[in-house]
């Protein structure tokens, strides 16, 4: 699972890069499911944090305010 977070993780950063935040919140979402199913801490800040960035472009200011404050 830790090999599919991560590339799902670059999958998302690849998104981001072509400014598709939809795209890459769809990523994101499955890779903190991943994440929070096996336990693994590793990349969770960080895609927390681009799931953040991904709500703030689509417009979404609340989702990503909460997606910053909140402790997964």
């Amino acid at each position: 699972m830790l090999y599919q977070v991560g590339a799902l993780r670059h999958l998302a950063d690849d998104h981001i890069y072509q400014h598709r935040p939809a795209e890459a919140a769809e990523c994101l979402d499955r890779a903190l499911e991943l994440s929070q199913a096996s336990g693994e801490r590793w990349n969770r800040s960080e895609l927390s944090g681009m799931r953040a960035r991904a709500a703030l472009e689509m417009g979404d200011l609340p989702a990503a305010d909460e997606l910053i404050v909140t402790d997964t």
